[in-house]
């Protein structure tokens, strides 16, 4: 689209969806000039996956935000189709890194909460596109500041074993960032959404909390 692969512009759905933003931070995303975000964006509209945003209308130049086409894109799986009992295994494999997570003292974030929405839901389907869950994280850590130096901490160490961040949100996100990695664990076929930031992906659909048990 405009040049950019489809893959990237589905990243970048995923990237934006739940938030609005300028003209700007598509550039930085993708590392596009200045005509090049235009023409993409410009694309983006047409297409019906950006809209946009009335809440910036005053703003010195426009705002963006995804529309449900666009969240659409986003969901799209590029692998292929799995069978239930994959997703299944996928699935159990998941909740136990879940319990990892929230028990080991590693991770700076714990997960409150898990949904499992979209096709795994239906039993009668035997071939899945992609296994769809969203996830809460919140702070393990009660004391706020004690909060920020681990993560600065931890941000720092990631630095000085070689990672590069391609910007100032990505390098602030690290901590939960690392903690969506480690549960996906490299898996293609799973989708990990942020449950709060993205309800309108599976609120108004077939979703059941399996993360805490108790609800």
């Amino acid at each position: 689209m405009a040049g950019v692969p489809m893959l990237k512009v589905r990243a970048l759905m995923r990237w934006a969806r739940g938030s609005h933003w300028p003209l700007g931070a598509l550039e930085d995303r993708l590392e596009l000039g200045r005509e090049h975000a235009q023409e993409l964006v410009v694309a983006l509209e047409q297409g019906g996956y950006v809209e946009r945003s009335l809440q910036h209308r005053d703003a010195a130049e426009p705002y963006y935000q995804v529309t449900i086409r666009g969240c659409a894109l986003a969901m799209a799986a590029a692998g292929k189709p799995i069978k239930r009992k994959t997703a299944d295994r996928l699935f159990a494999a998941f909740l136990d890194r879940v319990r990892q997570t929230n028990e080991t003292d590693y991770y700076l974030y714990r997960v409150t909460r898990v949904v499992v929405f979209g096709s795994y839901l239906d039993q009668d389907k035997q071939e899945l596109n992609d296994l769809d869950l969203a996830i809460d994280l919140a702070a393990k850590q009660a004391d706020e500041r004690k909060q920020q130096e681990l993560m600065e901490a931890r941000i720092v160490d990631a630095h000085e074993k070689g990672r590069d961040f391609k910007n100032i949100v990505d390098q602030l996100g690290w901590p939960q960032t690392e903690v969506k990695q480690f549960l996906k664990s490299r898996s293609t076929a799973i989708s990990l959404h942020d449950a709060k930031g993205e309800q309108e992906i599976w609120l108004n659909g077939p979703h059941r909390i399996v993360f805490p048990a108790a609800e």
